[in-house]
């Protein structure tokens, strides 16, 4: 899969902010060009004292095609290696 310039560019400048500005709570890695995996941890709530493990894919057509999220740590709330579902992910288009 081949990201097109504005995905690259906007990429670019989203790891840049997220350098400057990391997300709270959040360890994330890139696999690969459009594939990141992250980790959650020290969550409040029912969620807290555990630590999730997922993995955001972003289409090529990014930010104008929504991205797949996937659990692989069981959350209670979505099924695991399973596509999740919500309004803002690839499963509903």
């Amino acid at each position: 899969m081949q990201a097109k310039k504005l995905t690259l560019q906007r990429l670019m400048k989203e790891e840049a902010s997220l350098e400057r500005e990391p997300i709270p709570n959040a360890i994330v890695t890139r696999k690969d060009l459009l594939n990141f995996h992250f980790c959650l941890h020290d969550l409040e709530g029912p969620y807290a004292g555990g630590y999730y493990h997922g993995l955001l894919e972003l289409h090529q057509n990014y930010p104008f095609a929504a991205p797949k999220l996937i659990f692989y740590t069981p959350t209670g709330r979505f099924d695991v290696n399973l596509p999740v579902c919500t309004s803002f992910t690839n499963y509903h288009q």
